[in-house]
């Protein structure tokens, strides 16, 4: 588990943070949080989720936990935020998430 700060929300389920995490070889500043699905970015949706996550998470402090892999980039995990999982706290945009056995390569 990595205690990181949230600089900026990128959409609805990407973030950029700090500092840096490093996984498998690879490091970067941006997360994919598990179990959120962003809409498309040209739907007017995408905004409001981009926002709704940037209401809750920029600018503070989360936990990285149960990392799936990286792709595109993005390194795939549940992030918690006050001790709760935050796809947990945007239900709206809620999917499927990533079991433990599940490992992303891209």
């Amino acid at each position: 588990m990595q205690r990181v700060s949230v600089t900026e929300v990128v959409s609805g389920n990407t973030v950029v943070v700090w500092p840096q995490w490093t996984y498998a070889g690879t490091t970067g500043s941006l997360v994919r949080v598990n179990g959120l699905s962003a809409p498309p970015k040209d739907s007017p949706r995408s905004i409001v989720s981009s926002r709704r996550l940037m209401f809750l998470i920029s600018g503070c402090d989360v936990y990285l936990k149960q990392i799936h892999g990286v792709v595109d980039g993005a390194l795939v995990c549940d992030v918690y935020y006050s001790g709760r999982d935050v796809a947990d706290q945007l239900p709206e945009y809620a999917t499927e998430k990533l079991n433990a056995a599940s490992v992303v390569n891209g």
